[in-house]
């Protein structure tokens, strides 16, 4: 989801970053895309009882991985999701 898709520097992923997140997208500038990664359809897709958080992480690894195949990455977060950004990364 771009929240603001301007630049041509490394995109930030912000997981689940949705439109909560526009002042902090706008905040940044416009050389750095801001893009939120909802992660309700990853995760509905492929949550199974007992999933670890490294097992949920290489689920977002994989949906990060078919639009960008190679890295380098930014990722972020916010609370939890920052530790799963930080699982992630």
């Amino acid at each position: 989801m771009p929240l603001q898709p301007k630049g041509n520097e490394l995109p930030l992923l912000w997981l689940d970053g949705g439109p909560t997140f526009m002042a902090l997208a706008e905040a940044m500038g416009t050389d750095r895309p801001f893009l939120g990664l909802p992660l309700g359809p990853i995760l509905e897709r492929t949550l199974q009882p007992g999933m670890t958080f490294e097992q949920m992480a290489s689920e977002i690894v994989a949906v990060i991985r078919e639009s960008r195949p190679h890295g380098p990455y930014l990722i972020g977060g916010w609370c939890t999701n920052g530790i799963m950004a930080f699982e992630v990364a």
